[in-house]
Formats: C-alpha cells, structure tokens, sequence
C-alpha cells in the first residue's frame, strides 16, 4: 500500500499509528512520488479492505493506493 502524508516532512502520527498495526510488516519512506510504501499481510481479501480503511482513516494520511503481489520471482 502506498500512503501519500499531508505533511511529508512532520508526519510522524501517521507512523507511530502505522508501527501499532499488527498487519503491518514493513513501512519505508520513499522519495518520489509515493510518500510511504507499507507491506501489510492479512489474512483475506477482508481484512485487507478493513486495514486499508483504517490508515486511510487515519489524520494526516491524504491519499492511498492498494497493489497486491501477484507473484514473488525473486
């Protein structure tokens, strides 16, 4: 999921609420177009979609978009 921040440079809330998901794995602060990439691992197609509507939820998170990993080749 990547998560565009109001605020790239003083958004810390939106990561300290982030580093309390138990879904998720992995958050990296990109340079770019994306602010942050977060992996999350769920158990279904649901709880994805329930983790997805609580960080976009979240204040100071302006906009998401959601991939899923079609195949892992490396």
């Amino acid at each position: 999921m990547f998560v565009y921040r109001y605020d790239r440079m003083r958004g810390t809330e939106v990561l300290e609420a982030l580093r309390k998901m138990p879904e998720v794995l992995q958050c990296e602060v990109m340079s770019g177009e994306y602010d942050l990439m977060v992996r999350v691992g769920a158990s279904s197609p649901e709880r994805v979609h329930k983790v997805w509507n609580e960080i976009s939820a979240m204040p100071g998170v302006e906009n998401t978009i959601t991939s899923f990993v079609l195949l892992n080749v490396i």
